[in-house]
Protein backbone atom coordinates (compact mmCIF):
# COMPACT_ATOMS: atom_id res chain seq x y z
CA UNK A 1 0.00 0.00 0.00
CA UNK A 2 1.12 3.62 -0.48
CA UNK A 3 2.87 5.07 2.53
CA UNK A 4 2.68 8.72 3.62
CA UNK A 5 5.98 10.14 4.86
CA UNK A 6 5.97 12.98 7.37
CA UNK A 7 8.18 15.93 6.49
CA UNK A 8 9.17 19.23 8.00
CA UNK A 9 6.78 21.28 5.87
CA UNK A 10 8.20 24.74 6.51
CA UNK A 11 11.69 23.61 5.51
CA UNK A 12 10.40 21.75 2.50
CA UNK A 13 8.47 24.79 1.24
CA UNK A 14 11.58 26.91 1.70
CA UNK A 15 13.52 24.54 -0.51
CA UNK A 16 10.85 24.63 -3.20
CA UNK A 17 10.01 28.33 -2.97
CA UNK A 18 10.10 28.78 -6.71
CA UNK A 19 7.54 26.08 -7.28
CA UNK A 20 5.37 27.12 -4.34
CA UNK A 21 5.12 30.68 -5.64
CA UNK A 22 3.05 29.35 -8.52
CA UNK A 23 -0.66 28.75 -8.15
CA UNK A 24 -0.31 25.16 -9.33
CA UNK A 25 1.08 21.75 -8.33
CA UNK A 26 4.82 21.19 -8.65
CA UNK A 27 5.71 17.49 -8.76
CA UNK A 28 9.12 16.05 -7.84
CA UNK A 29 10.11 12.40 -8.01
CA UNK A 30 13.04 10.40 -6.65
CA UNK A 31 13.88 6.81 -7.59
CA UNK A 32 16.59 4.53 -6.15
CA UNK A 33 17.52 0.99 -5.16
CA UNK A 34 20.20 -0.51 -2.95
CA UNK A 35 21.91 -1.96 -6.04
CA UNK A 36 21.65 -4.35 -8.97
CA UNK A 37 22.54 -8.07 -9.00
CA UNK A 38 22.36 -10.06 -12.27
CA UNK A 39 19.73 -12.80 -12.39
CA UNK A 40 18.04 -11.43 -9.28
CA UNK A 41 14.93 -9.39 -8.47
CA UNK A 42 15.39 -5.81 -7.27
CA UNK A 43 12.88 -3.61 -5.44
CA UNK A 44 13.03 -0.03 -6.77
CA UNK A 45 11.72 2.63 -4.39
CA UNK A 46 9.94 5.70 -5.72
CA UNK A 47 9.05 8.85 -3.80
CA UNK A 48 6.68 11.47 -5.23
CA UNK A 49 6.15 14.88 -3.60
CA UNK A 50 3.98 17.86 -4.52
CA UNK A 51 6.12 20.91 -3.73
CA UNK A 52 3.59 23.35 -5.22
CA UNK A 53 0.90 25.41 -3.52
CA UNK A 54 -2.06 23.64 -5.15
CA UNK A 55 -3.27 20.04 -5.33
CA UNK A 56 -2.70 17.96 -8.44
CA UNK A 57 -5.88 16.43 -9.83
CA UNK A 58 -4.16 13.66 -11.77
CA UNK A 59 -0.68 12.90 -10.45
CA UNK A 60 1.24 10.39 -12.52
CA UNK A 61 4.70 8.78 -12.56
CA UNK A 62 6.25 7.05 -15.57
CA UNK A 63 9.27 4.81 -15.00
CA UNK A 64 11.28 3.87 -18.10
CA UNK A 65 12.94 0.45 -17.89
CA UNK A 66 16.16 -0.20 -19.84
CA UNK A 67 16.51 -3.50 -21.75
CA UNK A 68 18.32 -5.14 -18.80
CA UNK A 69 15.24 -4.85 -16.55
CA UNK A 70 11.88 -6.66 -16.75
CA UNK A 71 8.75 -5.63 -14.84
CA UNK A 72 7.63 -8.09 -12.13
CA UNK A 73 5.18 -6.25 -9.85
CA UNK A 74 4.38 -2.98 -8.07
CA UNK A 75 3.09 -2.06 -4.62
CA UNK A 76 0.34 0.15 -6.10
CA UNK A 77 -1.74 -0.31 -9.27
CA UNK A 78 0.38 0.16 -12.38
CA UNK A 79 0.09 -0.39 -16.12
CA UNK A 80 2.85 -1.42 -18.51
CA UNK A 81 3.24 0.14 -21.94
CA UNK A 82 6.31 -1.25 -23.68
CA UNK A 83 9.32 -0.16 -21.63
CA UNK A 84 7.25 2.21 -19.47
CA UNK A 85 5.61 1.40 -16.14
CA UNK A 86 2.86 3.95 -15.44
CA UNK A 87 1.45 4.86 -12.03
CA UNK A 88 -1.75 6.93 -12.09
CA UNK A 89 -2.03 8.27 -8.53
CA UNK A 90 -5.00 10.62 -8.89
CA UNK A 91 -5.53 13.59 -6.56
CA UNK A 92 -2.38 14.66 -4.77
CA UNK A 93 -2.47 17.38 -2.11
CA UNK A 94 0.05 20.24 -1.89
CA UNK A 95 2.89 19.35 0.51
CA UNK A 96 2.07 15.63 0.29
CA UNK A 97 4.63 12.86 -0.33
CA UNK A 98 3.93 9.24 -1.20
CA UNK A 99 6.24 6.23 -1.37
CA UNK A 100 5.65 3.15 -3.49
CA UNK A 101 7.78 0.42 -5.05
CA UNK A 102 8.45 -1.40 -8.28
CA UNK A 103 10.00 -4.88 -8.48
CA UNK A 104 12.07 -5.75 -11.55
CA UNK A 105 14.17 -8.68 -12.70
CA UNK A 106 17.77 -8.02 -13.74
CA UNK A 107 18.85 -9.81 -16.92
CA UNK A 108 21.10 -12.79 -16.19
CA UNK A 109 23.44 -11.82 -19.04
CA UNK A 110 24.24 -8.38 -17.63
CA UNK A 111 27.99 -8.17 -17.13
CA UNK A 112 29.38 -7.31 -13.68
CA UNK A 113 30.40 -3.65 -13.61
CA UNK A 114 27.91 -2.64 -16.30
CA UNK A 115 25.71 0.34 -15.42
CA UNK A 116 21.93 0.14 -15.31
CA UNK A 117 19.95 3.38 -15.27
CA UNK A 118 16.32 3.88 -14.27
CA UNK A 119 14.41 7.06 -15.12
CA UNK A 120 11.22 8.30 -13.46
CA UNK A 121 9.20 11.32 -14.62
CA UNK A 122 6.35 12.96 -12.69
CA UNK A 123 3.38 14.88 -14.05
CA UNK A 124 1.72 17.32 -14.12
CA UNK A 125 4.83 19.16 -15.22
CA UNK A 126 3.25 22.36 -16.50
CA UNK A 127 3.63 24.56 -13.41
CA UNK A 128 5.17 27.63 -15.10
CA UNK A 129 8.01 29.13 -13.09
CA UNK A 130 9.07 32.69 -13.75
CA UNK A 131 12.57 34.10 -13.82
CA UNK A 132 13.81 37.49 -15.01
CA UNK A 133 15.66 37.34 -18.33
CA UNK A 134 14.66 33.74 -19.06
CA UNK A 135 13.54 32.97 -22.62
CA UNK A 136 11.15 30.19 -21.39
CA UNK A 137 13.02 27.47 -23.27
CA UNK A 138 13.43 24.18 -21.38
CA UNK A 139 15.86 21.61 -22.79
CA UNK A 140 15.61 17.86 -22.24
CA UNK A 141 18.17 15.38 -23.59
CA UNK A 142 17.97 11.65 -24.20
CA UNK A 143 20.58 9.28 -25.59
CA UNK A 144 19.71 6.26 -27.73
CA UNK A 145 21.87 3.43 -29.07
CA UNK A 146 20.82 2.68 -32.66
CA UNK A 147 21.59 -0.95 -33.41
CA UNK A 148 25.16 -0.60 -32.20
CA UNK A 149 26.12 1.50 -35.23
CA UNK A 150 25.60 4.94 -33.72
CA UNK A 151 24.32 6.91 -30.73
CA UNK A 152 21.80 9.73 -31.10
CA UNK A 153 21.67 12.47 -28.49
CA UNK A 154 18.36 14.27 -29.02
CA UNK A 155 17.98 17.75 -27.52
CA UNK A 156 14.29 18.68 -27.24
CA UNK A 157 12.85 22.06 -26.24
CA UNK A 158 9.81 21.28 -24.10
CA UNK A 159 9.44 24.90 -22.96
CA UNK A 160 7.01 27.56 -24.13
CA UNK A 161 9.65 29.84 -25.67
CA UNK A 162 12.33 29.56 -28.33
CA UNK A 163 15.98 29.61 -27.31
CA UNK A 164 17.14 33.23 -27.42
CA UNK A 165 20.80 32.33 -26.88
CA UNK A 166 23.00 29.49 -28.04
CA UNK A 167 24.61 27.12 -25.55
CA UNK A 168 27.60 24.87 -26.02
CA UNK A 169 27.85 21.12 -25.67
CA UNK A 170 30.64 18.59 -25.23
CA UNK A 171 30.76 14.84 -25.81
CA UNK A 172 33.21 12.67 -23.91
CA UNK A 173 34.37 9.20 -24.92
CA UNK A 174 34.98 7.25 -21.71
CA UNK A 175 37.04 9.86 -19.81
CA UNK A 176 38.36 11.89 -22.77
CA UNK A 177 36.65 14.84 -24.45
CA UNK A 178 35.81 13.73 -27.99
CA UNK A 179 34.12 16.78 -29.48
CA UNK A 180 32.41 20.05 -28.68
CA UNK A 181 30.02 22.36 -30.48
CA UNK A 182 27.18 24.86 -30.28
CA UNK A 183 23.49 23.91 -30.21
CA UNK A 184 21.24 25.68 -32.72
CA UNK A 185 18.39 27.89 -31.48
CA UNK A 186 15.61 25.36 -30.88
CA UNK A 187 11.96 26.46 -30.96
CA UNK A 188 9.26 24.94 -28.69
CA UNK A 189 8.33 21.30 -29.42
CA UNK A 190 11.28 20.92 -31.75
CA UNK A 191 14.61 19.18 -31.39
CA UNK A 192 18.08 18.71 -32.79
CA UNK A 193 20.07 15.46 -32.92
CA UNK A 194 23.81 15.05 -32.48
CA UNK A 195 25.06 11.65 -33.68
CA UNK A 196 28.11 9.67 -32.59
CA UNK A 197 29.18 7.19 -35.28
CA UNK A 198 30.75 3.77 -34.57
CA UNK A 199 30.68 3.95 -30.75
CA UNK A 200 32.41 0.54 -30.47
CA UNK A 201 31.12 -0.12 -26.97
CA UNK A 202 32.64 2.92 -25.33
CA UNK A 203 30.79 5.20 -22.90
CA UNK A 204 29.66 8.48 -24.45
CA UNK A 205 28.45 11.37 -22.31
CA UNK A 206 26.65 14.42 -23.70
CA UNK A 207 26.78 17.56 -21.54
CA UNK A 208 25.14 20.95 -22.06
CA UNK A 209 23.29 23.64 -20.09
CA UNK A 210 19.97 25.40 -20.07
CA UNK A 211 19.87 28.92 -21.52
CA UNK A 212 20.80 31.86 -19.24
CA UNK A 213 18.19 32.76 -16.63
CA UNK A 214 16.61 29.30 -16.45
CA UNK A 215 15.06 28.86 -12.96
CA UNK A 216 16.55 25.37 -12.64
CA UNK A 217 20.07 25.74 -14.11
CA UNK A 218 21.40 22.34 -13.08
CA UNK A 219 23.77 21.12 -15.85
CA UNK A 220 22.44 18.50 -18.25
CA UNK A 221 24.46 15.29 -18.57
CA UNK A 222 23.35 12.05 -20.26
CA UNK A 223 25.48 8.93 -20.88
CA UNK A 224 25.14 5.86 -23.10
CA UNK A 225 27.31 2.86 -22.20
CA UNK A 226 28.28 -0.20 -24.22
CA UNK A 227 26.62 0.68 -27.55
CA UNK A 228 28.11 -1.45 -30.31
CA UNK A 229 30.44 -3.41 -28.09
CA UNK A 230 30.39 -6.62 -26.11
CA UNK A 231 31.00 -6.24 -23.26
CA UNK A 232 32.10 -2.64 -23.96
CA UNK A 233 33.85 -0.21 -21.65
CA UNK A 234 32.54 0.11 -18.09
CA UNK A 235 33.37 2.19 -15.06
CA UNK A 236 32.88 5.60 -16.67
CA UNK A 237 29.14 6.29 -16.62
CA UNK A 238 28.89 6.76 -12.85
CA UNK A 239 31.71 9.32 -12.94
CA UNK A 240 29.34 11.78 -14.62
CA UNK A 241 26.04 13.27 -13.38
CA UNK A 242 22.95 11.76 -14.97
CA UNK A 243 20.33 14.49 -15.37
CA UNK A 244 18.29 14.89 -18.57
CA UNK A 245 17.31 18.50 -17.86
CA UNK A 246 13.72 17.90 -16.69
CA UNK A 247 13.21 19.12 -13.11
CA UNK A 248 10.26 16.73 -12.80
CA UNK A 249 12.45 13.74 -13.68
CA UNK A 250 15.03 11.69 -11.77
CA UNK A 251 17.60 9.21 -13.09
CA UNK A 252 19.17 6.59 -10.84
CA UNK A 253 22.22 4.66 -12.07
CA UNK A 254 24.35 2.01 -10.42
CA UNK A 255 26.60 -0.82 -11.55
CA UNK A 256 25.82 -4.52 -11.43
CA UNK A 257 27.59 -6.27 -8.55
CA UNK A 258 27.96 -9.85 -7.36
CA UNK A 259 25.98 -9.10 -4.20
CA UNK A 260 24.77 -6.42 -1.80
CA UNK A 261 25.77 -6.49 1.82
CA UNK A 262 26.89 -4.46 4.80
CA UNK A 263 26.89 -0.72 5.41
CA UNK A 264 28.01 1.76 2.81
CA UNK A 265 27.67 5.40 1.84
CA UNK A 266 27.97 6.36 -1.84
CA UNK A 267 27.87 9.78 -3.46
CA UNK A 268 26.56 9.95 -7.04
CA UNK A 269 28.08 10.93 -9.40
CA UNK A 270 31.31 9.33 -8.24
CA UNK A 271 33.29 12.16 -9.82
CA UNK A 272 35.61 12.37 -12.79
CA UNK A 273 38.78 10.23 -12.85
CA UNK A 274 40.86 9.32 -9.79
CA UNK A 275 40.47 12.83 -8.33
CA UNK A 276 36.64 12.59 -8.22
CA UNK A 277 36.19 15.97 -9.91
CA UNK A 278 32.72 17.56 -10.02
CA UNK A 279 31.53 20.95 -11.14
CA UNK A 280 30.21 23.13 -8.31
CA UNK A 281 26.82 23.23 -10.11
CA UNK A 282 26.48 19.44 -9.72
CA UNK A 283 23.65 18.11 -7.56
CA UNK A 284 24.89 15.20 -5.47
CA UNK A 285 22.77 12.21 -4.52
CA UNK A 286 23.94 10.30 -1.46
CA UNK A 287 22.82 6.77 -0.64
CA UNK A 288 23.33 5.28 2.82
CA UNK A 289 22.96 1.51 2.84
CA UNK A 290 22.58 -0.68 5.95
CA UNK A 291 21.97 -4.33 6.86
CA UNK A 292 21.17 -6.43 9.89
CA UNK A 293 23.95 -9.00 10.14
CA UNK A 294 23.09 -9.87 13.75
CA UNK A 295 21.05 -12.72 15.20
CA UNK A 296 17.81 -10.90 16.16
CA UNK A 297 15.31 -8.68 14.36
CA UNK A 298 16.10 -4.95 14.36
CA UNK A 299 13.14 -2.69 15.07
CA UNK A 300 14.61 0.82 14.69
CA UNK A 301 17.40 2.16 12.48
CA UNK A 302 18.93 5.61 13.06
CA UNK A 303 21.27 7.31 10.62
CA UNK A 304 23.35 10.38 11.48
CA UNK A 305 25.38 12.29 8.92
CA UNK A 306 27.31 15.51 9.61
CA UNK A 307 27.12 17.33 6.30
CA UNK A 308 30.20 19.03 4.89
CA UNK A 309 30.43 22.81 5.26
CA UNK A 310 30.74 22.91 1.45
CA UNK A 311 27.28 21.44 0.91
CA UNK A 312 24.37 23.89 0.54
CA UNK A 313 21.72 22.99 3.14
CA UNK A 314 19.11 25.15 1.38
CA UNK A 315 19.08 22.62 -1.47
CA UNK A 316 18.64 19.51 0.69
CA UNK A 317 15.87 17.20 -0.49
CA UNK A 318 15.11 13.77 1.03
CA UNK A 319 14.72 11.03 -1.54
CA UNK A 320 13.55 7.47 -2.01
CA UNK A 321 14.17 4.98 0.79
CA UNK A 322 13.50 1.37 1.67
CA UNK A 323 11.25 2.03 4.70
CA UNK A 324 9.08 4.70 6.31
CA UNK A 325 11.30 7.39 7.81
CA UNK A 326 11.42 10.80 9.47
CA UNK A 327 14.28 13.27 9.18
CA UNK A 328 15.66 16.48 10.66
CA UNK A 329 18.77 18.65 10.35
CA UNK A 330 20.31 20.44 13.32
CA UNK A 331 23.77 22.05 13.43
CA UNK A 332 24.50 20.53 9.99
CA UNK A 333 23.83 17.02 11.33
CA UNK A 334 21.23 15.06 9.41
CA UNK A 335 19.30 12.52 11.51
CA UNK A 336 17.09 9.93 9.82
CA UNK A 337 14.98 7.51 11.84
CA UNK A 338 13.28 4.36 10.53
CA UNK A 339 10.93 3.70 13.49
CA UNK A 340 9.58 0.38 12.27
CA UNK A 341 12.24 -1.06 9.96
CA UNK A 342 11.76 -4.63 11.23
CA UNK A 343 14.96 -5.94 9.65
CA UNK A 344 15.28 -9.72 10.10
CA UNK A 345 18.77 -11.25 10.43
CA UNK A 346 20.52 -11.70 7.09
CA UNK A 347 20.87 -15.42 7.84
CA UNK A 348 17.06 -15.68 8.01
CA UNK A 349 15.97 -13.40 5.14
CA UNK A 350 18.85 -11.71 3.34
CA UNK A 351 16.88 -9.37 1.01
CA UNK A 352 14.65 -8.14 3.86
CA UNK A 353 17.67 -7.59 6.13
CA UNK A 354 18.80 -4.64 3.98
CA UNK A 355 17.68 -1.03 3.77
CA UNK A 356 18.78 2.35 2.42
CA UNK A 357 18.09 6.08 2.42
CA UNK A 358 18.88 8.65 -0.29
CA UNK A 359 19.01 12.42 -0.35
CA UNK A 360 19.85 15.14 -2.86
CA UNK A 361 21.95 18.21 -2.09
CA UNK A 362 23.89 20.85 -4.00
CA UNK A 363 27.39 22.23 -3.55
CA UNK A 364 27.90 25.63 -1.95
CA UNK A 365 28.33 28.23 -4.71
CA UNK A 366 31.20 29.66 -2.65
CA UNK A 367 33.26 26.45 -2.78
CA UNK A 368 36.60 27.34 -4.40
CA UNK A 369 38.28 25.16 -7.02
CA UNK A 370 40.13 22.31 -5.33
CA UNK A 371 37.70 22.06 -2.40
CA UNK A 372 37.49 18.53 -1.03
CA UNK A 373 34.01 17.39 0.06
CA UNK A 374 34.10 14.35 2.33
CA UNK A 375 31.19 12.73 4.14
CA UNK A 376 30.82 9.78 6.49
CA UNK A 377 27.58 8.49 8.04
CA UNK A 378 26.91 6.49 11.20
CA UNK A 379 24.31 3.72 11.41
CA UNK A 380 22.73 2.57 14.68
CA UNK A 381 20.61 -0.60 14.73
CA UNK A 382 18.31 -0.46 17.78
CA UNK A 383 20.57 0.22 20.77
CA UNK A 384 23.73 -1.29 19.33
CA UNK A 385 26.88 0.87 19.12
CA UNK A 386 26.79 2.90 15.89
CA UNK A 387 28.79 1.64 12.93
CA UNK A 388 30.58 4.02 10.59
CA UNK A 389 30.25 3.86 6.81
CA UNK A 390 33.08 4.47 4.39
CA UNK A 391 33.85 8.07 3.44
CA UNK A 392 32.66 9.58 0.17
CA UNK A 393 34.94 12.00 -1.65
CA UNK A 394 34.36 14.70 -4.27
CA UNK A 395 36.61 17.52 -5.41
CA UNK A 396 35.43 20.80 -6.93
CA UNK A 397 37.07 21.56 -10.26
CA UNK A 398 36.84 23.71 -13.35
CA UNK A 399 37.66 22.68 -16.93
CA UNK A 400 38.84 19.28 -15.74
CA UNK A 401 37.81 17.16 -18.73
CA UNK A 402 40.84 15.78 -20.57
CA UNK A 403 40.84 15.76 -24.37
CA UNK A 404 43.04 14.13 -27.01
CA UNK A 405 44.32 17.32 -28.58
CA UNK A 406 47.81 16.13 -29.53
CA UNK A 407 49.55 13.18 -31.13
CA UNK A 408 51.37 10.93 -28.67
CA UNK A 409 54.87 11.39 -30.16
CA UNK A 410 57.75 8.93 -29.94
CA UNK A 411 56.71 6.13 -27.59
CA UNK A 412 60.39 5.46 -26.79
CA UNK A 413 60.93 9.01 -25.57
CA UNK A 414 60.24 9.48 -21.85
CA UNK A 415 59.55 12.67 -19.93
CA UNK A 416 59.17 13.31 -16.22
CA UNK A 417 57.15 16.15 -14.66
CA UNK A 418 57.99 17.03 -11.06
CA UNK A 419 55.56 17.52 -9.43
CA UNK A 420 52.32 16.77 -11.24
CA UNK A 421 49.97 18.07 -9.84
CA UNK A 422 52.09 21.22 -9.55
CA UNK A 423 51.96 24.00 -7.01
CA UNK A 424 53.90 27.14 -7.85
CA UNK A 425 56.11 25.43 -10.46
CA UNK A 426 56.85 22.15 -12.24
CA UNK A 427 60.05 20.91 -13.89
CA UNK A 428 59.99 18.99 -17.20
CA UNK A 429 62.90 16.52 -17.37
CA UNK A 430 63.58 14.37 -20.49
CA UNK A 431 65.41 11.04 -20.42
CA UNK A 432 69.22 11.05 -20.15
CA UNK A 433 69.87 10.68 -23.90
CA UNK A 434 68.13 13.96 -24.72
CA UNK A 435 69.01 16.28 -21.84
CA UNK A 436 71.26 18.61 -23.87
CA UNK A 437 69.00 19.28 -26.86
CA UNK A 438 67.11 22.57 -27.29
CA UNK A 439 63.44 22.10 -26.38
CA UNK A 440 60.10 23.90 -26.65
CA UNK A 441 57.15 23.57 -24.26
CA UNK A 442 53.64 24.71 -25.18
CA UNK A 443 50.83 24.85 -22.60
CA UNK A 444 47.16 24.75 -23.69
CA UNK A 445 43.80 25.03 -21.92
CA UNK A 446 41.03 22.43 -22.38
CA UNK A 447 39.64 24.33 -25.38
CA UNK A 448 42.99 23.98 -27.18
CA UNK A 449 44.06 27.62 -26.76
CA UNK A 450 47.80 28.24 -26.45
CA UNK A 451 48.56 29.86 -23.06
CA UNK A 452 52.36 29.64 -22.69
CA UNK A 453 55.37 28.89 -24.87
CA UNK A 454 58.75 28.27 -23.23
CA UNK A 455 62.14 27.44 -24.75
CA UNK A 456 65.36 26.03 -23.28
CA UNK A 457 68.75 25.23 -24.79
CA UNK A 458 69.59 22.30 -22.50
CA UNK A 459 66.46 20.15 -22.35
CA UNK A 460 65.24 21.16 -18.89
CA UNK A 461 62.31 23.51 -18.48
CA UNK A 462 60.60 25.01 -15.43
CA UNK A 463 56.98 26.09 -15.81
CA UNK A 464 55.93 28.65 -13.20
CA UNK A 465 52.32 29.07 -12.19
CA UNK A 466 52.25 32.88 -12.40
CA UNK A 467 48.49 33.23 -12.06
CA UNK A 468 47.33 30.02 -13.75
CA UNK A 469 43.96 29.02 -12.21
CA UNK A 470 43.63 25.58 -10.65
CA UNK A 471 42.53 22.89 -13.08
CA UNK A 472 43.58 20.70 -16.01
CA UNK A 473 45.93 21.83 -18.78
CA UNK A 474 47.64 20.12 -21.71
CA UNK A 475 51.23 20.37 -22.84
CA UNK A 476 53.32 19.56 -25.89
CA UNK A 477 57.06 19.09 -25.35
CA UNK A 478 59.38 18.89 -28.38
CA UNK A 479 63.16 18.79 -28.78
CA UNK A 480 65.31 19.66 -31.80
CA UNK A 481 65.93 15.96 -32.45
CA UNK A 482 62.30 15.38 -33.44
CA UNK A 483 61.21 13.77 -30.18
CA UNK A 484 57.82 14.87 -28.81
CA UNK A 485 55.61 14.09 -25.88
CA UNK A 486 52.19 15.47 -24.93
CA UNK A 487 49.96 14.99 -21.93
CA UNK A 488 47.97 16.64 -19.16
CA UNK A 489 49.07 18.74 -16.19
CA UNK A 490 47.10 19.50 -13.02
CA UNK A 491 47.70 22.92 -11.49
CA UNK A 492 47.17 24.12 -7.97
CA UNK A 493 45.31 21.18 -6.40
CA UNK A 494 46.20 19.71 -3.02
CA UNK A 495 45.74 15.96 -3.39
CA UNK A 496 46.50 14.96 0.20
Amino acid sequence: MPRQISIILAFFLFLSALGAQQNCPFMRVSVATDGWVACDNTVCRIRLCNEGSQAATNARVEVTLPPALTFISASVPASVDGSKVIFNLGAFAAGNCQDFSLTVAVDCNTAPGAAICLNATATPGDCPPSAPGWDNSDLVVNGTCLGGDSINFRVFNQGSGAMAATVGYIITEDHLMKTQGILPLIVPNDSTVITVKSPNGRTYTFQTTQTPGHPFPRPISVSVEGCGGNPGSTGYLLQYPQHNGDVHSDTYCDTVSAGIMGMEKTGFPLGYAAWHWIDRATELEYRIRFQNTGSTTVQTVTLTDTLSDWLDLSTFRPGAASHLYTWSIQNRTLTVVFPSAQLPPAAVNEPASRGFFTFHIGVSPDAPAGTLIENTARVRLDNQPPAQTDTTLHRIGENFLVSKVFTPGNKHFSLQIRPNPMGESAEFIPDSENTNLPVTLELYDTAGRLLRRLESSDGRLILRREGLPAGFYFFRYRDSGGNARSGSLVVGIDLK
